[in-house]
């Protein structure tokens, strides 16, 4: 009796230990599990603030896009407008030489027609040259205010 009693024992005592290493692995697998939940807990704030960061990125790329849109536009119509203010200049130079020839040659009318006055041709010639006198001063007084104008213009 003895003897089977030692060996209930033994058997008591396998399976208390046994009982013991599957209640220790059970508890080793829940700590795993909960570890486990945890680290994805951890990643799953992680995964959800890496997607907040990324929208509020993708966001601010937008935002920097349409001003980069508005900003090439505005660069375009600058270009236009200082494109149009350069024909604008060049079609006013050509029209300021034009006026300043056509002032030479009245300058140079009137010189002629002073000299003829001088030279005396007659009474009725002097009167004529008068008033074509007259009229190219005139001439000439109109055309240095529009030189005068036009180089205004240009500046």
């Amino acid at each position: 009796e003895h003897e089977a009693l030692q060996a209930e024992r033994r058997q008591l005592a396998a399976a208390y230990e046994q009982a013991q290493r599957q209640a220790s692995d059970s508890i080793m697998d829940d700590i795993g599990k909960m570890q486990s939940v945890a680290q994805l807990k951890r990643d799953s704030r992680a995964l959800k603030e890496s997607k907040q960061e990324a929208s509020r990125l993708q966001r601010r790329i937008d935002a920097l896009e349409k001003e980069s849109k508005k900003a090439q536009s505005l660069s375009a119509a600058l270009q236009r407008e200082r494109d149009e203010a350069r024909e604008k200049s060049q079609r006013l130079a050509v029209k300021l030489k034009g006026l300043e020839n056509r002032q030479q040659l009245l300058e140079e009318e009137l010189r002629k027609a002073q000299e003829a006055r001088g030279a005396g041709e007659g009474r009725g010639g002097a009167d004529v040259w008068k008033a074509k006198v007259m009229r190219m001063r005139g001439e000439l007084a109109r055309l240095e205010k529009e030189n005068q104008r036009l180089r205004n213009l240009r500046k």
